[in-house]
């Protein structure tokens, strides 16, 4: 990728706003606790993060890999018609968990087109959600056990 084109840079996700269309970004810091929004016309991402403690440690061995040419990324993701939740290993082994919440195959189609996980910001490489187009087995993304969950 030849430098990373972006309408807008929202944590580790890149946006691009649709054509004819808005993205509002709303943050709600709370304190100990921050949730983030994205909202198009026909999706909105959010995500939620406590400053309190870490979210669990995905099983790495368990996720898949989503790739656009060289750069990818290790994902779980779970879609329905009108919702798909992620978590993602990405930027230098982070995990990310966040849903995206749908208006029909429209918006499906048009979040995954227009979202993309920044991998290294310095180099600005990137991978669309698009890419990250199969779904994991069960109802949650796959977590180590507690007692190998690296502290704070």
């Amino acid at each position: 990728m030849a430098g990373l084109v972006c309408s807008a840079i929202v944590g580790f996700l890149c946006l691009q706003t649709p054509i004819g269309g808005q993205v509002d970004v709303k943050l709600f810091d709370q304190g100990i606790y921050v949730t983030d929004t994205i909202e198009a016309k026909d999706w909105t991402l959010s995500w939620s993060r406590s400053m309190e403690r870490a979210p669990p440690r995905l099983d790495t061995a368990k996720l898949a890999k989503g790739c656009d040419g060289e750069t990818c990324v290790l994902y779980w993701r779970k879609c329905s018609d009108v919702q798909c939740s992620f978590a993602v290993v990405a930027d230098g082994g982070v995990d990310y968990y966040f849903d995206i919440a749908m208006k029909g195959a429209d918006g499906q189609k048009h979040a995954l087109e227009a979202i993309r996980i920044i991998v290294d910001l310095k180099q600005g490489t990137t991978v669309p959600l698009s890419k990250l187009d199969r779904d994991g087995p069960g109802g949650t993304a796959p977590v180590l056990p507690p007692d190998s969950q690296a502290p704070l």
